[in-house]
């Protein structure tokens, strides 16, 4: 039996033409953009098949973005200052605030990987108001996913080598932060070698469909021999 928690999830979302730019030696800017609103779509839909999440707020000025929000049935709020993920969350967390929700799950929309029962698996870990769950990057020292209450007066500070730096911010509210492993929350795709990475656990997911017929099998070899051999 699912515990309700009140949970919210609040999704920050690029506008679909700067993202994943550093995948720019493999694929074109149509494709990125078609890989951005993929991967959107897999985490929303993971989310709002968890039993724990009860509403998805997507924060985006990209409008794209907001009807696709639209489409999945989560709320779509404009990005006050388009100021990146940082500035995003904490607009989301206001607006949790004045919904009078107790909890905030945020997570950017490239976990490829993320299902509705590593969301429930997350979720599970935050179990008072002195507890903060946050979930590593697996290759860049990042953050993945924080799950807080919405009365938590940490800062956030979201960017490479950003999970270090939210430890030290919940330690210094006197929380607890509780570390998750949760397999769904480690790949963010960021760099070709997170590409190939996710290609390696076929899904079937939008991003898996994809990804699969755009990078064919031998492009993944000749990457992989590559980073064995330097």
């Amino acid at each position: 039996m699912t515990v309700t928690k009140n949970i919210w999830a609040v999704v920050p979302v690029k506008t679909f033409t700067q993202a994943k730019t550093r995948l720019s030696d493999i694929l074109s800017a149509t494709q990125r953009k078609a890989l951005a609103q993929g991967m959107m779509r897999d985490v929303i839909r993971a989310l709002l098949a968890s039993p724990s999440i009860e509403k998805v707020v997507v924060i985006t000025s990209d409008p794209e973005a907001q009807q696709i929000a639209r489409e999945l049935n989560a709320i779509a709020l404009t990005d006050d200052q388009n100021a990146g993920q940082t500035a995003a969350v904490e607009q989301g967390m206001r607006f949790l605030k004045a919904q009078g929700v107790k909890i905030m799950l945020t997570l950017p929309a490239d976990l490829p990987l993320l299902s509705a029962d590593d969301v429930e698996s997350f979720c599970a870990l935050i179990n008072s108001e002195n507890e903060v769950v946050i979930a590593p990057a697996a290759n860049d020292g990042g953050t993945n996913a924080i799950a807080c209450y919405t009365n938590c007066t940490m800062c956030f500070h979201f960017g490479d080598d950003s999970f270090q730096k939210h430890k030290k911010s919940i330690l210094a509210v006197d929380a607890k932060p509780i570390i998750s492993t949760v397999n769904g929350f480690c790949l963010d795709v960021d760099r070709p070698e997170d590409l190939f990475e996710f290609l390696k656990t076929p899904s079937t997911t939008y991003s898996y469909e994809l990804l699969s017929s755009l990078i064919n099998p031998p492009v993944i070899r000749l990457h992989q021999t590559d980073r064995v051999s330097t």
